[in-house]
């Protein structure tokens, strides 16, 4: 049997393979040897078997560490610096409490999932990750909140304390009450990286060339906030509902409608988002709209 680099992969010596020709090799140089399992050459031979074992695990792992698909740890992130991927950091996260203040008798204020809190200058934003319900009755309640950005992040003193205004006169219907936050939790996450299985799925999903429409879709999928996209070229790519399909001459023109040199070239990008992200700008928060914008910009 070969062992190494073959066309199915890397063939693996073992531990048994190696032995078993040491113990061969060592039959021809000696005359009548003692290989039994007590014997002093036998156990010498054990062990450099077994180093050299080891030795054929690391050749392995050198081999398969030049591949998306099999490499980890450091190898896999090398592999992400040149397609110019990144592993993500997690959310930062905490806890708030909501005090209702002015509440009209008998009415209930709905703060849904998604409802977004700030620090005192509004340069920090995060989101609630459950639904509350306050009344004049029970005007307190804590819940999670989960940080916009990736990465580690330090709150200024007196942590979150407003709900963003904008955010507010869109969706909570205050009236004359007001709301008082306050952080009550400590500052936890935001330094964890991404694990190896998220990142290798990212990285296999990435388009290896510029400029595509597949490169577009997966920059956009990569913009905080974005569930799933959807880009179209009307004028572009195998359309097998035109009348004229099978009718082209390759040589002469484009499989599509006729493109006009200099003409700019448009196409649609349709974005399904996370209702916690703001589709436009906020005080606090870049829209998702924006950030789609700037992504479709790099490529």
């Amino acid at each position: 049997m070969a062992f190494g680099i073959s066309p199915t992969g890397f063939e693996l010596k073992g531990f048994d393979a190696i032995l078993e020709e040491s113990v061969a090799r060592a039959r021809e140089v000696f005359d009548d040897p003692d290989l039994s399992s007590t014997s002093a050459l036998r156990k010498i031979l054990e062990v450099t078997a077994a180093e050299d074992a080891e030795l054929w695990k690391r050749m392995e792992a050198l081999y398969y560490s030049n591949f998306v698909s099999t490499a980890y740890g450091e190898s896999l992130d090398r592999l992400g610096e040149d397609l110019g991927v990144r592993r993500d950091r997690s959310f930062a996260e905490t806890t708030v409490r909501f005090t209702l203040e002015r509440g009209e008798p008998q009415r209930s204020y709905e703060l849904p999932a998604g409802t977004m809190v700030t620090t005192a200058a509004g340069d920090i934003a995060f989101r609630t990750l459950e639904q509350r319900t306050l009344t004049a009755a029970a005007n307190q309640a804590e819940v999670a909140v989960q940080a916009f950005e990736r990465g580690p992040l330090t709150l200024p003193s007196g942590g979150l304390s407003h709900v963003d205004p904008t955010y507010a006169s869109m969706y909570l219907h205050l009236g004359n009450a007001g709301l008082k936050v306050e952080t009550v939790g400590d500052l936890h996450g935001g330094s964890d990286i991404e694990d190896d299985d998220s990142y290798r799925a990212r990285l296999l999903g990435r388009p290896r060339n510029m400029w595509t429409l597949e490169s577009v879709r997966r920059e956009v999928l990569d913009v905080a906030g974005v569930l799933d996209v959807l880009v179209t070229d009307g004028l572009g790519g195998v359309d097998v509902s035109q009348s004229y399909f099978k009718l082209f001459n390759f040589g002469e023109r484009t499989f599509s409608a006729d493109r006009r040199l200099g003409e700019p070239y448009f196409f649609d990008v349709v974005v399904a988002h996370d209702p916690a992200w703001e589709w436009r700008t906020t005080d606090a928060v870049e829209g998702v709209y924006e950030r789609v914008v700037a992504a479709v910009d790099r490529v």
